[in-house]
């Protein structure tokens, strides 16, 4: 399943930060990167450039959840559901925060992600995709 993650640098390889490592489609990851630009551009951090990895999910093990919000509710989740012995790879989400018309998916493993590769682009870009404004029109000559 190809899935996407962005963020304000270009991965090589991924970690699991402490609510896990969130995944979904286009839209729900370049709004997640313009969060984190915006957020740098206050502390005074000179960013303009979202990097956006296209990624396979190599499982399709699979828990339904609602989302869980904050970093400290997907860990708590994560950890019952180990504890229970649910078989998944996965927590499959509607993302509420960054909504897409596809879920977001969240995990704590590195070894079932793949990154297939990765291109930048401009925060005004991102921002006019995401309003519904970007016009490629530029690739056409008539």
């Amino acid at each position: 399943m190809i899935v996407f993650h962005a963020g304000t640098v270009k991965i090589e390889k991924f970690y699991i930060p402490y609510g896990g490592l969130h995944f979904g489609g286009m839209h729900s990851a370049i709004e997640c990167a313009l969060r984190h630009i915006h957020y740098g551009r206050l502390k005074g951090h000179d960013i303009d450039t979202i990097h956006i990895h296209r990624c396979e999910l190599l499982s399709t093990s699979f828990y339904e959840s609602d989302d869980m919000g904050g970093d400290s509710a997907w860990k708590k989740l994560n950890d019952e559901l180990f504890d229970q012995d649910v078989d998944f790879d996965f927590i499959k989400y509607i993302n509420k925060h960054e909504p897409d018309v596809v879920p977001s998916y969240c995990t704590f493993r590195t070894d079932l992600v793949k990154i297939l590769d990765h291109s930048t682009m401009h925060m005004d870009i991102a921002e006019d995709i995401l309003n519904g404004t970007y016009s490629d029109e530029y690739r056409y000559s008539y």
